[in-house]
């Protein structure tokens, strides 16, 4: 960016005054505040502001400044290039932290409007399955407790991928002991998968896995809508499994 506008500037000096330059440089460094961080946004401030003296102000290619209103100048122009970059910097993580927030919203929203409009168990897991696909760009498999409280270890007919022997007891280890294991955890880390466990009144409902595809680990915003998903797909869980006990029932409650 500093380069960019030194070398224009260099066939304009004999067609404008100093001072003009430094808007230039000020505006760059604005802008380039949009696209980069704290560390670039100071460097390219402290950079432009050498490249001003070297170049644009009088004695021309000397560092050293003589002028005292050159100096006082060339100190303001630091300090507001400096603030008003770090400024906008600051603005747009804020607005990057509000896009994410709203995404994480609308895909609450979703899953939640999925999992009420769901009749049957089937519709559930197939929604469960198609939404966390969709955001974590990863297979998913469901494995739920059987009528004993037992996790069984078929997945779901929903499931995009099955659960390999070596990682049947690491889900069971999710399942039992009421925590997330497997990757980026701090239980059986090793493996491929990322195990959540489905909690209603402390009670584990079953396990979605994740396989997840990428080297680097969840995002906190990532992290904090699987939370989030997993809560209000165990409520969901529970919910249809009173709904069918309720529906067993019925006839008998008639009689």
């Amino acid at each position: 960016m500093v380069l960019g506008i030194t070398l224009p500037a260099l066939f304009l000096r004999p067609f404008v005054g100093p001072r003009s330059i430094v808007l230039i440089y000020l505006l760059g460094v604005v802008v380039l505040a949009l696209f980069v961080g704290r560390g670039p946004t100071l460097l390219a401030a402290a950079v432009s502001a050498v490249a001003w003296r070297v170049f644009f102000l009088v004695p021309i290619a000397r560092v050293r400044i003589s002028d005292s209103e050159d100096a006082i100048m060339l100190g303001i122009y630091f300090v507001v290039a400096l603030l008003s970059g770090l400024l906008t910097t600051r603005i747009r993580a804020r607005e990057k932290a509000a896009h994410q927030r709203d995404k994480r919203s609308w895909a609450l929203y979703q899953m939640a409007h999925d999992l009420l409009g769901a009749t049957t168990l089937d519709q559930m897991i197939e929604a469960i399955v198609r939404h966390m696909e969709s955001v974590f760009q990863a297979p998913v498999a469901v494995l739920l407790a059987d009528s004993a409280g037992k996790l069984s270890y078929q997945g779901h007919p929903a499931s995009t991928y099955d659960i390999a022997g070596p990682e049947q007891p690491i889900a069971e280890w999710a399942f039992d002991h009421a925590q997330p294991a497997g990757r980026f955890t701090f239980n059986q880390a090793q493996c491929e998968t990322l195990f959540v466990p489905l909690l209603a009144d402390s009670r584990s409902l079953g396990v979605i896995g994740l396989r997840w595809q990428e080297s680097s680990e969840p995002s906190r915003e990532q992290t904090n809508l699987l939370d989030e998903w997993a809560k209000d797909i165990a409520i969901a869980l529970d919910r249809n499994r009173w709904r069918e006990q309720y529906d067993q029932a019925e006839p008998q409650l008639r009689h």
